[in-house]
């Protein structure tokens, strides 16, 4: 080397300077450009001591190591390679390590200056084909950086200030494959997501409130009909109530005791229809002949009765198909058609009749919020489900009720905090566009970190996705961040 490695290396030259701050510890020996290829070689070698990397002690290097590393486009390059030796130290103090490359992050072959601008076009919202492309990198690299950022931005959870929860899975492969997400009620921040939706996958988070004495501050937990998301709450979470979504249990009232009514119409009418449709056979006596007679002969008017009963019975047919859609919205939402189709199956079917009231005393009962005025509702919307049960013989309402029986604390106190899992119902569907976007997740870790900065919450751009405190020329490394310098706009 011309220059002494014992002296501090003073740069002669801009250019020199500018290649010291690019790679500290290093500078620029010779370079070659290929035009045809696109490709930019720099040779580099050190410009200072050896120093171990466990004490800092200066050494002398036991062996010499030449790497070719990827660094960022210079020059309208798009390949830049840099060559330099690594050394490794032998040191007095027993270490036997290569030396420490602060803008080269351990075993990785491109420089810290192509990962910040890997990293920064990701955070403004480009996929990790496109970045891949652009660079001319490999897809696992890209997706290992991206991976990278995303853990030092979202791999520690901030409780401190959470009071209220939102619990809900959510399918992430064919055939009942399910992931488990939890937000905050008043931020609409996703906070934790796990696969699966047993006991045993949730039960990590209630072990991290619980080591970070946050449990007793929770005092909601919003959730679906899930059997092990309440005795989970009941024993992390001493202060926090359960409360069950209006949205669920209207789902299971429709799921459960519409569509099996209107299978039971739809089978009265069928029954009804066949009736008409069979003609009647002579009644025969004991002892009678058996050879063959004539048909029998049914009056004009009689026919004339049954086409119409058959003409009415056809359009009540049709009128049930998709009827429970109907039963179970809102009058206000309804339009003129449907208004018509409700009065028409209300007037044809007790039983619709005596169900149809059900849905909206469920909306009454979510939005009580005196205690006292929800438990009486609830107890009225039970003894409806059993009248109609005993009237008619309809064992699902009766089921019903003994579920509202079942949940009764955790359906009375929703109207007084006001939380569901409405925002989680619709974050579930970004999720949904978030996997079909990359066509699946094979790394459920990636796809958890993902959905975290895809849900950052309210008052956060999407641009952002809270790691807007990164500018374009700070690198998430394995080591922890580094400041990059571009002498010019990165981009």
């Amino acid at each position: 080397m011309s220059h002494s490695l014992r002296h501090p290396y003073i740069p002669r030259s801009t250019t020199e300077a500018f290649f010291c701050n690019s790679y500290p510890g290093y500078r620029l020996t010779t370079y070659s450009g290929d035009v045809s290829c696109q490709r930019l070689t720099l040779t580099l070698e050190p410009s200072g001591l050896c120093k171990c990397p466990n004490c800092g002690n200066i050494c002398k290097p036991h062996a010499t190591l030449y790497r070719n590393i990827r660094c960022a486009p210079c020059q309208g390059y798009p390949y830049v390679y840099l060559r330099l030796p690594v050394r490794q130290v032998r040191c007095s103090c027993g270490c036997r390590r290569m030396e420490v490359i602060r803008w080269l992050d351990s075993h990785s072959r491109i420089s810290n200056k192509l990962i910040a601008l890997v990293q920064a076009d990701l955070r403004e919202g480009d996929t990790v084909k496109t970045v891949s492309q652009r660079y001319h990198l490999d897809w696992q690299t890209v997706k290992a950086v991206d991976k990278l950022q995303l853990d030092h931005c979202f791999g520690e959870i901030e409780l401190c200030n959470v009071k209220h929860l939102i619990m809900d899975e959510f399918a992430i492969q064919k055939g009942h494959k399910y992931a488990t997400i939890v937000m905050d009620a008043e931020t609409h921040r996703a906070l934790w997501v796990c696969k699966g939706k047993a006991g045993a996958d949730v039960k990590a988070f209630f072990e991290l409130l619980k080591e970070k004495k946050l449990a007793d501050k929770i005092r909601s937990v919003s959730m679906d009909m899930n059997a092990c998301f309440p005795s989970l709450v009941r024993q992390y979470c001493p202060n926090a109530t359960v409360l069950y979504d209006l949205f669920h249990v209207l789902q299971m009232f429709t799921r459960n005791v519409l569509v099996p009514a209107k299978k039971h119409c739809q089978d009265a009418v069928l029954k009804r229809l066949d009736t008409l449709n069979t003609p009647p056979k002579p009644a025969k006596k004991k002892g009678e002949d058996t050879t063959p007679k004539e048909p029998v002969v049914i009056p004009r008017d009689i026919l004339e009765q049954h086409a119409q009963e058959r003409k009415r019975l056809t359009e009540q047919k049709e009128l049930l198909t998709s009827c429970q859609w109907v039963l179970v919205r809102s009058f206000n939402d309804l339009d003129n058609d449907d208004t018509e189709k409700l009065q028409k199956l209300r007037d044809n079917n007790q039983l619709l009749a005596d169900l149809y009231p059900i849905a909206d005393l469920l909306r009454n009962l979510w939005a009580e919020k005196n205690r006292c005025e929800a438990l009486q509702q609830i107890r009225h919307l039970m003894g409806l489900c059993w009248a109609i049960a005993r009237t008619h013989g309809f064992k699902p309402a009766h089921d019903f009720g003994d579920m509202l029986q079942r949940r009764l604390d955790g359906i009375i106190n929703c109207g007084r905090y006001g939380y569901g899992s409405g925002p989680l119902e619709g974050s579930n569907n970004a999720i949904k566009v978030l996997k079909r976007t990359a066509y699946g997740f094979l790394d459920f870790d990636y796809f958890r970190l993902k959905i975290l900065a895809r849900l950052p919450g309210r008052g956060y751009a999407r641009s952002t996705l809270l790691y807007g405190r990164l500018n374009r020329s700070l690198a998430v490394t394995k080591a922890g961040l580094f400041e990059c310098c571009f002498h010019t706009n990165p981009r």
